[in-house]
This record gives structure tokens, sequence and C-alpha cells, in this order.
């Protein structure tokens, strides 16, 4: 098994552990209906990370594609809107680090395979998750933010 660049491994799974982490700071805020639309965006920020990081070309049609994709995702986010939860920006944060996991994942699979890449990343997250347990299982903190007080519930 090889482990391939450490390098790459460890922004992969930090992209992945935060991911996973705003994504459900955003659902416990803005329910899972609005997330998950939000983080459909995570195609567009693939496509436009590939071009700055692998160097690929996209296609004219392609383009089109993204900001259609963009302009959905702006119909269902509603910026300016009166009913704009700045939660949202979690759920599209954890687009943003999703992208980036897959990107690298992609730059990955050229020197590694996908069981070292599993495993390295299932020992980030338990250790990442062990030291944010610790951490906020000690404070007292009340948070009248449900994605704050997300964190702090026993």
């Amino acid at each position: 098994m090889r482990l391939g660049s450490v390098l790459l491994q460890l922004p992969r799974a930090t992209a992945g552990f935060s991911s996973y982490l705003v994504y459900y700071m955003a659902l416990a805020a803005i329910g899972l209906a609005e997330t998950a639309a939000i983080t459909f965006s995570t195609p567009i920020f693939v496509t436009v990370l590939v071009t700055v990081f692998l160097g690929e070309r996209i296609g004219l049609f392609r383009w089109i594609a993204v900001f259609i994709g963009l302009a959905g995702v702006l119909v269902i986010v509603q910026p300016g809107s009166g009913v704009f939860e700045p939660a949202a920006v979690l759920a599209l944060l954890a687009a943003i680090a999703y992208a980036i996991s897959i990107i690298t994942t992609r730059k990955l699979g050229k020197r590694t395979n996908g069981g070292s890449m599993t495993l390295f990343t299932l020992v980030f997250f338990i250790a990442a998750g062990a030291v944010l347990g610790l951490i906020f299982s000690n404070l007292q903190t009340e948070s009248p933010h449900p994605s704050l007080a997300f964190l702090y519930r026993e």
C-alpha cells in the first residue's frame, strides 16, 4: 500500500473534514433542503479549481453550464433578501471544501491507491474529531446561533 504524497493527503483530509463540519453546522441553522441545494454548487467550484490547479481547459458550453448552475444556486439562496441566513455561507464553504477535496483526490489518484487515501482520511477524521471533541466538551458556552450551538451541545 503506497501512501503517496503526504503533502497532498493532508490538505485532502483537511478539506474533507472541514466540508463535513461546516455542512452539519449549516444543517443546524438552515435545514436540509437549503443546505443540500447550496452544496449542489460543488461542481461549479470543481470546474473553476480544475482550471487553476490542474491546468485543464474548459470549453465554452461547460462554462455556460457553470453560469447556469451558479444562477440556480443564487435563486435558491436569494442573497440580499430578508430571509437570507448567514449560515448559508457555511453550506457554501462546505461546497468549496468538498471541491478542494475532489481536486486533491484527482491529483493523488495518479500517485496512490484508494485504500491508502481512505485510511489516511479516516485516521485524520478520528484525530481531528477527537481534538474538536475535547476542545468543545470543556467549553461551557451557550450560543444563540444554531450553528454554534451544534458544536457546544452535549
